[in-house]
């Protein structure tokens, strides 16, 4: 099966909470996490997932930790069991291929603060 790269991405945003380990059925280590981007009057949240050593890494850092995540989108194509051709465009957060962790808050801030309110300093 042959897979090619259709294009590359960046978000930088903060955690929105702090995820849960979780494992595939391989017994690999895994996890689900969102990062909060906002720009002027424009929010978003993107999902993202880490594998092994950074998914641990990820679900010991605090809210509002600032993250960058280098992505990529790709297609695929293969047959189905029916015998079908497929060709498919896979979302960002299964083909994450750099997470960067960039800054981490005051802890007394983080207690001191919601996410709501820090929000608004973010520097994009």
């Amino acid at each position: 099966m042959t897979q090619e790269h259709y294009a590359k991405g960046k978000v930088i945003g903060f955690l929105k909470f702090v995820p849960e380990i979780k494992l595939t059925k391989n017994q690999k280590k895994y996890c689900l996490f969102q990062l909060g981007v906002k720009t002027g009057s424009y929010s978003d949240d993107y999902s993202f997932l880490a594998f092994s050593e950074k998914a641990e890494e990820i679900c010991k850092l605090p809210i509002m930790t600032i993250i960058e995540v280098v992505f990529h989108f790709k297609n695929n194509t293969y047959t189905r069991k029916d015998g079908t051709r497929v060709a498919e465009m896979f979302a960002v957060n299964h083909f994450t291929s750099k997470i960067t962790v960039l800054s981490k808050p005051d802890p007394q801030q983080a207690e001191n603060e919601t996410a709501e309110e820090i929000e608004d300093d973010l520097p994009f």
